[in-house]
This record gives structure tokens, sequence and C-alpha cells, in this order.
């Protein structure tokens, strides 16, 4: 989409949106938020309000007129959901954290386990605090130590690093898009931007 979302003065997000299609008319197309920090290429996926992240659906309509109302619809809803973004990741990009509440952060968005050995919780928080110091435009004077940093080594993680199970034959690569976009990854940086939104207060 055109024009970009600036999030610092040197640090902006690319608007674009993701259609996904049965393309037999089963079910409807699938209109996805899927905004791209420029800086690393991360999709974000903003929990803004309820089922936000999951995108919208458009019915497939016959006629020339419904699919116009339905396009100015799309239309209308990207304008507002982008405005609302820009305004929270903002806000996170000047909200400096602590250690402790950097820590907590992560430790609420990954808990160890109540009934089995932690150490793949406690490698993952590792993972992340690396990533909030020394990942892609982390480093960048406006973002670095901010609530947006730690909110982007999630987003880096799972796009880039998560661990992913394969089947005989799948492609990691495109598992790790699905799962970023569409399952547990997404589910993961939809709660932790949710988290971000609460630390604000």
């Amino acid at each position: 989409l055109p024009g970009d979302v600036w999030i610092t003065s040197s640090d902006n997000v690319g608007k674009y949106l993701l259609l996904t299609n049965s393309h037999d008319g089963g079910s409807s197309l699938r209109a996805m938020f899927t905004p791209i920090r420029v800086v690393c290429q991360n999709t974000l996926l903003a929990a803004l309000e309820k089922g936000a992240g999951n995108g919208i659906s458009i019915r497939h309509v016959g006629d020339v007129l419904g699919r116009a109302y339905e396009a100015q619809r799309l239309l209308g809803i990207t304008v507002k959901y982008y405005d609302a973004f820009g305004d929270q990741a903002r806000a996170f990009a000047q909200h400096s954290l602590t250690r402790e509440a950097l820590a907590r952060y992560f430790h609420d968005l990954v808990p160890d386990p109540k009934d089995a050995n932690p150490a793949r919780a406690i490698s993952t928080r590792e993972t992340l605090h690396r990533l909030f110091e020394v990942g892609k435009g982390n480093a960048l004077p406006e973002v670095r130590g901010t609530l947006w940093a730690a909110l982007n080594a999630v987003t880096e993680f799972v796009d880039h690093e998560r661990p992913t199970r394969l089947s005989i034959g799948e492609n990691e690569r495109l598992k790790r898009f699905e799962s970023s976009l569409f399952g547990s990854g997404a589910a993961l940086k939809e709660r932790a931007w949710s988290q971000a939104l609460a630390l604000l207060g």
C-alpha cells in the first residue's frame, strides 16, 4: 500500500495487505494486515482489536456494485488499522524498559511450563534478550532499549530464528512463513503486541 508508517525518524514500517483465496468460491477472500518493518523485513501482527490480526473476510459477490462496496469497506478499514498501528508503535518506541521490566515482559510471553523441563522456555527468552540488544534495527538510537525493540525482538525470533517442526518433504521457509502469519508464530506476535499495550497502562 502507498506510504510507510514512520515509528521514529529512522525506523519505518511498510503497509501491506496479504490476500488469500480458495479460488473455487468455497470460502471468502481473506485480507490480513501485514505491516513489515523495512529495516529487517519482519512481519508485525498488531492485536489492535479482537480478531484484527486474523484479518477480515470479503464475501464473494457477483455484481460489480457489490464488489465496489466491498473494496471501499476494505480500504476504509485499512486506513483505520494503519493509523492505530502507527500510534501504538510510536508509543512503544517512546517507552524505555528497565532490565527488570524487560525480563518480566519476556517471561510473561514465554513462561516456564508447569510440569515440564523449562530448558526450551529459558533458551527462547535468552534468544529474545539477545535480539533485543543486537537484533536488526534495534541499535538505532531512537529504538535501543525501548518497548518497540522488545516487540521487534519477538518478531525477528518468530520470522527468522524460531525452530520449526518439519514433516518429511516440508519446506522450512514455507513452514516458517505459514506459522509467522497464520499459526503459532502469529499467535505469539499478537500476544507480544497485546502485552506491550498492557505495559503502557
